[in-house]
């Protein structure tokens, strides 16, 4: 039995999401030959650009890598 599955050990939700978007973040930094765009930073991020002009994050971008 490893660490992480003894039944009182607690998982913080918020930084295992983290972790996941920065990975998200160098792999992508990693495949490409420049740097990355703005847009495709947010993209990776989960956020949108409203009509308003204003940057909103998605809620549903991190809960796709729970598991």
């Amino acid at each position: 039995m490893t660490r992480l599955d003894q039944p009182n050990d607690l998982v913080d939700a918020a930084l295992r999401d983290e972790i996941v978007l920065v990975g998200d973040l160098v792999i992508a930094a990693a495949e490409s030959d420049d740097h990355l765009p703005q847009s495709t930073i947010d993209q990776i991020l989960g956020v949108e650009q409203p009509r308003r002009g204003r940057l909103t994050a998605v809620a549903s971008r991190s809960s796709r890598h729970r598991t």
